[in-house]
């Protein structure tokens, strides 16, 4: 089960995604911006779903495979597809790595591939990315920076990396970033 500020998703134990509540920024996962009030299944052909996450104006999902997908509004970069344009269902997010959890906050994504390392796509202004660039539409690699898990919120980041007693990192509404 996932939430956002407008809907809430989930997958069965079939592993299928559905997907409910508002369709404004194409959260819902169908071309049209439509709303609904009870599960709709969002049915890619030979996909099979395993964690969703909903941000303010995204929603990122892995499949069984280990592969990223996003759709929704792009005005914040946080797709992480690259592109310019709202994706209104889902679409791959090529990163290079297979990817083992996710995060999507309102104005930043954060994916850990594989290898434990950290990718950040989004606006640093309102949810510091842990990058140099202020705006990145692609997953960039957060250098130095492996976790086993993140979350990601309105404006803030957290990432736990590793044991509890090693350095963890985290961002706040100013985009700071630090290493704890």
């Amino acid at each position: 089960i996932a939430t956002g500020p407008f809907n809430a998703a989930g997958i069965t134990i079939d592993d299928e995604l559905y997907v409910w509540g508002s369709g404004s920024n194409y959260v819902t996962g169908v071309y049209y911006a439509t709303d609904y009030n009870a599960p709709h299944k969002v049915d890619v052909a030979g996909v099979s779903w395993r964690d969703i996450k909903i941000g303010g104006q995204t929603v990122h999902a892995i499949d069984t495979q280990d592969i990223l997908w996003g759709w929704g509004n792009r005005g914040n970069w946080s797709i992480g597809n690259g592109g310019s344009i709202d994706v209104r269902v889902p679409q791959q997010i090529p990163i290079g790595l297979s990817v083992e959890s996710i995060a999507t906050g309102n104005f930043a994504s954060f994916v850990i591939a594989e290898n434990g390392q950290v990718y950040a796509a989004g606006r640093k202004e309102y949810n510091g990315l842990g990058l140099e660039d202020s705006v990145t539409s692609i997953f960039t690699e957060v250098h130095g920076l492996e976790s086993r898990s993140i979350f990601a919120g309105y404006g803030n980041a957290f990432a736990i990396a590793g044991a509890l007693s090693s350095p963890n990192f985290w961002t706040n509404f100013s985009g700071q970033t630090e290493i704890l």
